[in-house]
């Protein structure tokens, strides 16, 4: 009776800690699944305990075409559209970025003529149409105060 009760319990622990192994989720690969061209759809202002301010829908001051990036191997582009000139039509304009990656955060790098724009986004959320980047920002038009930091959602437009 002994040796029954110590073959069971043994073959407990071990079906117990075979299974452990299967309920470990899978690394995702950020550098894969962000790929694509994505158009912002809302941005929300946090203060610096990531506290929400405020949440808006995107938008672009002049009233022309929404922010898209396009995100591919090792660059990072913007598109942006403005009106330099209230009478004037919309203009498109594009920046390139260097990307690099590590583990959930896009590093992106702009070398300007005599200096380096560096700016991290930690990628709080991506699947097949919709990303979520954070960064810390108090840059951005129309941003309330003591905004510290920006969660900009994109909807994904086109896989790459």
């Amino acid at each position: 009776m002994k040796k029954l009760v110590l073959f069971l319990f043994l073959g407990l622990g071990l079906s117990t800690a075979s299974c452990s192994s299967d309920d470990a989720s899978p690394a995702i690969d950020y550098s894969t699944e962000v790929k694509g061209i994505w158009e912002e759809s809302t941005i929300t202002f946090l203060d610096e305990h990531k506290k929400v301010i405020k949440e808006i829908a995107a938008f672009n001051i002049d009233n022309c075409a929404l922010t898209r990036i396009e995100i591919k191997e090792d660059i990072f582009i913007e598109y942006y559209s403005r009106k330099y000139d209230p009478q004037a039509n919309c203009q498109e304009g594009t920046v390139k970025h260097r990307l690099t990656f590590d583990k959930n955060l896009l590093i992106t790098e702009f070398h300007g003529d005599d200096y380096i724009d560096r700016v991290e986004y930690k990628v709080n959320h991506v699947d097949e149409s919709k990303m979520v980047l954070e960064r810390e920002s108090t840059w951005y038009d129309g941003a309330p105060e003591k905004t510290r930091f920006m969660k900009i959602a994109y909807s994904k437009k086109r896989k790459i």
